[in-house]
């Protein structure tokens, strides 16, 4: 959902701010450095990320394919971002300091790659909280998944995401304005679609990539939420005690992994949509001077889902955790990791069985392992 400041090939009149609205040397430099950290630290957490999925072959499970599709593309989103957002608060939104033919291809590529990048992420915590309902509702359907499946999933979140973002390839273009000598790369539709065209498509991602996303996400983990609550633990009163324990600490890791999950989706992702929503509205996307600083913490919260997601999985994640342990022996990091322990206890509650695979928990009551997040 980028924010494109330009429709129909008109120009923004933020290029006649004065360097007195908020853009000092200070805010350049702050705006600078903090998207090159969160950049340096996405790619190195995703990345992290990405290898402990490869070396362990256990983890190779629906939840942690999806994890991996979300960190190649938030990886892939910071080398195409962060260039711009930097050049951005040098100069001014949309200036594009290369032209020719190169520029012009750099011109639809970056927005196009980055909203396709966007997209990936948002279907994949989608296909994330699916994937956890299905551990948790129905769980032996959820492991009969095949690796074909998952791999088809997979490459459609891509299909689908060049799909939607497919207008930013056609008719991104560089622009030239008649009040200034700055070349941009703006959005423009032509004379074959109606003004309110650009209006109509940032209103659909909108829809299509935070209200949708975010309905379903609630639903899912609210169901969840109630499923895991009411499940109980069999067993006679000698047993109960030992099997609840375990239960308990899995139990809240999955619901504490879902509650960040929402809370950090809607709180990084709503500032970019309100502004959106002003800029279509209230500014006829004619970004006022004084809201140039609010664009650029929008889309720095917007992007810092890239940095924190694999925070998330650390965290609440003993496997992660493990996989770090295993990579860096030097860090010190801790996970615990307990048996069920009496054999007799397991065959009877075998029946029972949650299986919430690395999302933050293992919990397979009346298997032969019970792994909890410390």
């Amino acid at each position: 959902m980028a924010a494109n400041g330009t429709t129909n090939g008109s120009t923004s009149n933020i290029l006649g701010c004065g360097p007195s609205f908020g853009d000092s040397y200070f805010s350049k430099v702050a705006i600078i450095t903090a998207n090159v950290a969160m950049s340096f630290l996405a790619i190195l957490g995703n990345s992290l990320v990405v290898r402990i999925i490869q070396k362990n072959p256990r983890m190779r499970t629906s939840f942690n394919y999806y994890i991996a599709n979300m960190a190649a593309s938030d990886v892939l989103v910071q080398f195409f971002s962060t260039p711009r957002i930097v050049s951005d608060a040098l100069l001014a939104p949309r200036v594009w300091l290369i032209t020719g033919p190169f520029g012009e291809i750099l011109c639809k590529l970056v927005f196009f790659v980055q909203d396709i990048c966007t997209a990936v992420s948002i279907e994949c915590l989608v296909l994330i909280a699916i994937d956890r309902f299905l551990a948790v509702v129905t769980p032996t359907r959820a492991r009969s998944t095949s690796t074909k499946i998952r791999a088809v999933i997979i490459i459609m979140t891509w299909v689908v995401a060049g799909l939607i973002s497919s207008p930013q390839l056609h008719f991104s273009v560089l622009y030239t304005g008649n009040n200034t000598h700055h070349v941009r790369c703006v959005i423009d539709w032509g004379s074959f679609f109606p003004e309110d065209a650009h209006n109509k498509y940032i209103a659909f991602l909108v829809f299509f990539l935070f209200v949708s996303p975010f309905v379903v996400i609630a639903t899912l983990y609210a169901i969840i939420f109630v499923v895991v609550k009411r499940r109980k633990v069999p067993g006679n009163e000698t047993c109960v005690k030992q099997q609840l324990r375990p239960h308990q600490k899995a139990r809240m890791n999955v619901l504490k992994l879902a509650c960040v999950v929402v809370v950090i989706f809607v709180f990084s992702w709503l500032p970019q949509v309100v502004f959106l929503f002003l800029l279509m509205t209230e500014w006829g996307w004619d970004i006022p001077c004084n809201m140039r600083l609010f664009r650029f913490l929008a889309l720095f919260l917007a992007y810092s889902t890239t940095m924190t997601n694999p925070c998330v999985y650390f965290m609440f994640s003993a496997n992660y955790r493990q996989g770090l342990r295993k990579m860096f022996p030097w860090l010190g990091i801790k996970y615990k990791r307990s048996s069920l322990i009496q054999s007799r206890t397991r065959s009877r509650a075998r029946t029972w069985q949650t299986n919430q695979t690395d999302s933050g928990a293992e919990a397979n009551i009346g298997g032969h392992l019970v792994t909890t997040a410390i």
